[in-house]
């Protein structure tokens, strides 16, 4: 519409047309308009401070000193509420994905939008919510998690079914929590058949496994190990292995002294009970004293009479330990001053013992200490032993005397010493078997308490 202004008007002469005010310039001849007329506005107020303000008014702005972030006051007339300013701003992606900060990992909020971001505070450590975690990302100089506690490379489980623990402790260099992991070295990643239940690791890094006692899942697998700081993770690889006793099927009379099951000193200590289950229960004449590991002390006149019910054997086993000062003794004989005997230590003679060495059809009469084979010579058969610790004396393909095979009995070859297990098979093991004879019971027995194999 037409503006009408005044004829002739004076130097900055001014006029209000509606809401615009016009102001005459004489020097150029024109009307000049140079300002808006309206209602008074009212500025909004702008607080800031760690926490928001009491009784703000609709409009009011709040900066939150503690996270870098803006709010205003909004009130809609049923309810009122801070909403942050321009939340997008403070990104991680384009999809508006938030940054929020904490004083610490611990104070992490789950169940996040995957993409959205966090900031630990302590740490000055970024992290990404991918769906199911907080991942820490990686930024600047960092190195991987280090192991101060060495796992070691081989690990047997207990047959028992007991549970045994390896500890693995690391510590990040930048001061990172370390969390840690376990993966089973098998197709997807499934539980080895050697373990009954899933392992366990806490925050220490001990990890605990349970075994299986079915024999028919004995076996070796492989775990890897893993400590992590979120960003980085270092790893160990661990062989385990659980083995029974071999052909356990084919055991004829099975005794130890550490199983209360088969001696128990409680009920009487000259009885000793067949574990095998084939009821080939033996007494014991004078027993010695039983020690805190599972060792019968065997004095010069303890014996044990294995005749009659034991003439079907072609493998036996002593689990033996001699102490300091032990130079001589014969393990079997018939309790009397005659050449029925056999196994023969002997601390300077080194001649061959022939004794009673009757083979079974088709078989060679093989006999091993520690895996050591003395072939007959006594002193040979001496120095294989471990004096002190546990020793494995094994014997195949020899047919015993049917009438008596008494142990500890030869005259003048009897020795103190202690025995942690008997074993009788009805089967001529072969040397591999042989070996994991003497492996089973250093494991039960331990690695330090029992002598090496030495085959």
């Amino acid at each position: 519409m037409p503006i009408s202004l005044p004829d002739n008007p004076t130097d900055g002469q001014t006029v209000q047309i509606g809401t615009i005010i016009y102001t005459y310039d004489a020097t150029v001849g024109v009307w000049n308009s140079n300002s808006a007329v309206g209602p008074t506005l009212t500025p909004a107020t702008v607080t800031t401070s760690d926490t928001a303000p009491s009784s703000p008014s609709n409009g009011d702005m709040w900066f939150d000193s503690s996270v870098g972030k803006t709010f205003i006051w909004y009130d809609d007339g049923t309810s009122t509420q801070w909403v942050q300013m321009n939340p997008n701003t403070q990104t991680g992606g384009a999809d508006g994905s938030s940054v929020a900060v904490y004083a610490n990992f611990a104070a992490f909020v789950n169940g996040n939008t995957e993409g959205d971001f966090a900031f630990a505070q302590d740490t000055k450590a970024l992290y990404v919510w991918d769906g199911t975690e907080w991942d820490k990302i990686s930024s600047g100089n960092d190195e991987s998690p280090i192991i101060i506690t060495e796992p070691p490379t081989t690990h047997t489980l207990n047959i028992d079914g007991t549970t045994s623990t390896v500890t693995m402790v690391a510590e990040d260099p930048e001061g990172f929590d370390i969390s840690y992991g376990i993966v089973y070295k098998t197709a997807g990643n499934t539980r080895p058949v050697q373990l009954s239940t899933d392992t366990t690791v806490n925050t220490s890094g001990v990890y605990t496994f349970t075994p299986t006692t079915n024999q028919a899942d004995e076996g070796n697998f492989t775990v890897r190990l893993s400590a992590s700081d979120g960003s980085r993770t270092t790893t160990r690889l661990i062989d385990f292995k659980l083995e029974f006793i071999p052909q356990r099927q084919n055991i004829i009379g099975w005794y130890e002294f550490a199983d209360t099951n088969s001696y128990n000193t409680a009920v009487s200590t000259t009885v000793l009970n067949d574990l095998s289950g084939n009821s080939n229960n033996q007494t014991i004449s004078n027993p010695g004293s039983l020690s805190g590991d599972g060792h019968l002390t065997f004095s010069t006149n303890s014996t044990i009479n294995f005749g009659g019910s034991m003439s079907g054997q072609k493998t036996w086993a002593i689990i033996s330990r001699p102490p300091t000062g032990y130079n001589m003794h014969v393990l079997f004989g018939s309790g009397n001053a005659d050449a029925t005997y056999y196994s023969v230590f002997h601390n300077s003679q080194g001649t061959d013992y022939y004794g009673y060495q009757t083979a079974w059809a088709g078989e060679t009469v093989v006999d091993t200490v520690n895996g050591i084979y003395p072939n007959n010579n006594r002193n040979t058969s001496y120095n294989a032993l471990t004096l002190g610790q546990s020793n494995s004396i094994i014997t195949t393909g020899l047919q015993m005397a049917s009438s008596a095979m008494v142990y500890n009995a030869y005259p003048t070859w009897t020795a103190t010493h202690e025995v942690y297990a008997f074993v009788f098979w009805d089967v001529v093991l072969t040397l591999s078997e042989i070996q994991k004879v003497h492996d089973y019971y250093r494991n039960k027995i331990g690695a330090a308490n029992m002598a090496v194999w030495q085959g």
